[in-house]
């Protein structure tokens, strides 16, 4: 599964079409989960050989939010599914914020499952 959405980098211009979770950590004891969202203009530059991520975002969740994730019905027939069924909504709702601190709706809450 992955997210589909297009955004542009306000750096470089280029449009992420395609997003995925590259990397993903869990902190037990912390009750904290780390996330990585790799973009890629489309799928089928992720799919390719050497293919390389344009964008990224990173979210974190923590210990209000660690129970939702680490204790969700499991959905996916491997271990990386079943964690990543159970960000995926989590990232679609997570507030980013401005240069302020100042709290903006979520990038990808319109994404398409793809």
């Amino acid at each position: 599964m992955a997210l589909g959405i297009s955004i542009s980098n306000e750096q470089t211009g280029v449009t992420a079409s395609f997003w995925i979770i590259g990397t993903f950590n869990v902190d037990v004891l912390n009750q904290r989960i780390n996330v990585t969202l790799v973009g890629y203009v489309n799928k089928d530059i992720y799919e390719r050989p050497g293919g390389v991520p344009v964008d990224q975002r990173v979210f974190q969740f923590d210990a209000a939010e660690f129970p939702g994730i680490a204790f969700a019905a499991p959905q996916g027939s491997t271990v990386f599914e079943v964690i990543a069924n159970a960000l995926y909504p989590k990232i679609r709702t997570a507030q980013r914020r401005n240069q302020y601190g100042q709290p903006l709706p979520s990038e990808f809450a319109d994404a398409e499952d793809v």
